[in-house]
């Protein structure tokens, strides 16, 4: 069980980085006026000291119950359980309008 979860986690952070490594890619020394064009308006923005501005963009997905076949013969019904799955991510965009830095988390709510 625990090399199971081991192997998720290794998953997990690597899909995180693959995320992380394509916002860069795109985004990195674009304008801002660019992101507004592809992410539309982002759900919060923060000021930073140096006059710059941090969008954030967050995507909320709820997983429901499934149920788990396991053959037409079983007593006991396996039931997957439900959880919420949000996604932020982050653009840093300096005071000329220029995309600074990226960033992604993705996190699991029970």
């Amino acid at each position: 069980m625990e090399k199971i979860i081991g192997v998720l986690l290794v998953f997990t952070m690597l899909m995180a980085c693959s995320v992380s490594r394509k916002m860069e890619r795109n985004y990195m020394g674009q304008s801002r006026a660019m992101l507004l064009y592809d992410m539309g308006e982002p759900t919060r923005i923060v000021e930073m000291d140096n006059g710059g501005e941090r969008f954030f963009y967050v995507k909320e997905t709820i997983i429901r119950e499934t149920a788990i076949e396991t053959g037409k013969t079983t007593l006991d019904p396996r039931v997957s359980p439900g959880f919420t799955k949000v996604e932020t991510l982050r653009f840093d965009i300096d005071k000329n309008g220029m995309i600074t830095d990226t960033g992604y988390t993705k996190e699991i709510e029970k």
